[in-house]
């Protein structure tokens, strides 16, 4: 039985990093995988041990010089302030209205990064969040709902987002935004939140169960903050979320002056959605 190690070669050349797989599974031999586009490469831990620091840079060169390469350009720093205009709204003759509540994150390391992760699982993701229970099932009122996040180097968003009949949207988004009072009001209970972490800690692994998969996560992280941080310290970061954790995060997220929304849908009831959308 061989370990299988995965080495990502990215544009800068000069940094190769091994990432052990340990493959329960007989490899006699793993071919080389030299296309370009995968900026990766997969060998045998029995050859990738044998080769020293310099010919493993001799690898990378020989494979990836010809590739351009060009400086990261810079990018102005995100305003801590919203736009002034918070609600947006846009007449289509379709089907249904699809909504998205929108709210500025957080960072990408941010420290309250593990907790906003845990808030937006037990909010939205999968069919025993909150508001698929309450907004889907108990109530019919969406065809789809859910909340997610996302992270940037100096900010990020939160977004719970929406399809539902024209008809219900004003009640969707009131029901929407009684769930996101209750996360600032009210401690999570302790069994709603060891399925959130669970589902935040598994999901997180099951992403990783592929030799690209790792690569491209530990060459991204190199590329953006200069290290790798290990999978350990991720998986120890959402088991170790609080009730108190995820109220803390909601309170600063969940604000009336961190909210915007924006609909697309016919007929849409614009006084009465800008009514609902209140903290």
């Amino acid at each position: 039985m061989q370990r299988i190690f995965t080495i990502a070669l990215w544009l800068s050349a000069t940094t190769v990093f091994a990432t052990e797989m340990n493959v329960q599974r007989d490899v006699p031999y793993v071919e080389p995988k030299t296309e370009r586009s995968r900026r990766s490469l997969v060998l045998p831990a029995s050859i990738l041990e044998r080769l020293h620091e310099h010919a493993k840079r001799q690898l990378a060169e020989k494979l990836w010089a010809e590739l351009p390469t060009a400086d990261v350009p810079c990018v102005e720093a995100a305003s801590p302030a919203l736009s002034p205009e918070r609600l947006r709204f846009d007449e289509r003759p379709i089907a249904q209205a699809n909504m998205a509540i929108g709210m500025r994150g957080i960072a990408r390391e941010d420290p309250d990064r593990f907790a906003l992760t845990i808030m937006t699982n037990v909010l939205g993701r999968g069919m025993s969040s909150r508001l698929f229970r309450e907004v889907r099932e108990r109530r019919g009122l969406a065809y789809s709902v859910g909340a997610s996040t996302s992270r940037y180097l100096d900010t990020g968003a939160f977004t719970v987002s929406a399809g539902v009949s024209p008809e219900n949207a004003v009640e969707a988004t009131s029901v929407i935004m009684t769930e996101l009072r209750k996360l600032i009001d009210e401690p999570v209970g302790e069994e709603e939140l060891r399925k959130a972490r669970d589902y935040a800690a598994g999901s997180f692994r099951l992403g990783l169960e592929s030799s690209m998969s790792l690569a491209q996560r530990a060459g991204e992280n190199l590329l953006m903050v200069g290290k790798i941080e290990p999978v350990a310290t991720i998986v120890a970061g959402l088991k170790g979320v609080t009730a108190d954790d995820v109220q803390r995060v909601a309170r600063r997220v969940l604000r009336p002056d961190n909210l915007a929304l924006a609909a697309v849908g016919p007929a849409l009831d614009v006084a009465g959605l800008e009514a609902a959308l209140a903290l």
